[in-house]
């Protein structure tokens, strides 16, 4: 059952994994809530090119927690998701066309598929999940929406001013402009919540990420 929280994050109400979100109507955010051995609750998201972040959480964030996770595994994930961090901190790529060889190494040091790939805030915790061994969203549902070229273009034009985005990088996202299935800050947040056993495909996540963003719109987590 979808519970979207509005307040905390809490530990004790959220457990050791959980998935943030907020941001705007036109553009949300999404990143990783976890906690390590007693440390407190981090937030894990990348930002933008070139810059994984981890520190407090966003308090103007919604939550949902990711409650497939029993203690073990989720010390063992928050253990990981500290790897991923520290392997690829100011180095990450954020890119638009997400392939399933989009993975990490035993280090944790992110290895694209192909030249010029990279990540959103979205499809990089489903890289993270998926490294783990927790495939949560069936990535071949996903469909290409006409609705998301014009986020597309919006990333390609903001890379183009980006001083560490090279001109061969921003290349090839202007290639998967209007072709590339956009995976959803609410969508991979809702099949991260609801995952048990099988992926979540894209005709259940659809609809549950429009009812987070609803919500979290009435309670002015987003804007």
């Amino acid at each position: 059952m979808l519970d979207v929280h509005v307040t905390g994050p809490l530990a004790e109400e959220m457990g050791r994994i959980g998935v943030a979100i907020g941001g705007a109507l036109d553009q949300r955010h999404v990143g990783l809530l976890f906690r390590a051995g007693s440390r407190d609750i981090q937030f894990l998201h990348l930002a933008w090119h070139h810059h994984l972040k981890c520190g407090r959480p966003d308090p103007g964030y919604g939550w949902v927690a990711c409650p497939s996770f029993d203690d073990e595994e989720a010390n063992m994930f928050a253990t990981w998701a500290l790897a991923v961090y520290n392997a690829n901190v100011g180095s990450m790529p954020y890119g638009l066309n997400y392939a399933l060889g989009s993975q990490f190494d035993d280090a944790g040091k992110f290895i694209a598929s192909t030249d010029g790939e990279g990540l959103t805030c979205a499809t990089f915790l489903m890289a993270l999940f998926r490294s783990f061994g927790y495939d949560a969203v069936e990535e071949q549902s996903w469909v290409n929406r006409e609705s998301d070229r014009a986020f597309h273009e919006k990333i390609v034009t903001a890379l183009r001013s980006a001083p560490s985005a090279d001109p061969q990088h921003v290349a090839a996202q202007e290639r998967h402009i209007g072709t590339a299935p956009r995976f959803r800050p609410e969508e991979v947040a809702v099949a991260l919540n609801a995952y048990v056993d099988d992926p979540i495909c894209f005709a259940d996540a659809e609809p549950l990420g429009k009812t987070v963003i609803n919500i979290l719109w009435v309670r002015g987590k987003i804007k």
